[in-house]
């Protein structure tokens, strides 16, 4: 059994804002190769978003029934993140910044942000230059959060379905 004493008086209160609809520099924070709920290769991506603690999912989904679906949704990703085409080594994938497109959709009766689209390389010359996140240290590891405050993104196959 754990051993705690829990003090209501430090207890914060918390809430988070949605990625607002629109263009925003991203930054990989983690990537780590698993399985979707179809038995597919798929890589799970952590996003930091430019100046906001929030953070965004994307999943890239290897679908082998749809090849050229695949191959174009790695080749916009690693153009936006100036990763060489073809790098499929995840761990040299951290720290860098693209930028995407976040639309909304409804979830659970809340608004969700979601990865539209990822931004090419030569169109993010115009949005704002990288901003540390608001709020989140700079120590390795996820600060502590719920599983509400981030949001899932596919290549077109639910991951979890």
């Amino acid at each position: 059994m754990i051993n705690w004493n829990f003090d209501e008086s430090q207890v914060e209160e918390r809430s988070f804002e949605v990625v607002p609809v629109g263009k925003h520099r991203v930054r990989i924070e983690s990537a780590e190769e698993c399985k979707s709920s179809k038995g597919n290769d798929m890589i799970k991506v952590v996003m930091q978003v430019s100046g906001m603690a929030a953070r965004l999912f994307h999943y890239v989904v290897f679908m082998p029934d749809n090849t050229a679906l695949t191959n174009t949704k790695l080749a916009e990703f690693w153009d936006s993140f100036g990763i060489p085409k073809g790098n499929l080594n995840t761990a040299t994938w951290t720290g860098k910044i693209g930028a995407c497109k976040v639309k909304h959709e409804e979830y659970n009766g809340e608004p969700s942000a979601k990865v539209s689209f990822f931004l090419r390389k030569k169109d993010q010359d115009a949005l704002p230059a990288w901003q540390e996140p608001k709020g989140i240290a700079s120590v390795s590891g996820a600060p502590n959060v719920s599983a509400d405050d981030f949001v899932d993104a596919d290549d077109g196959e639910n991951p979890f379905a």
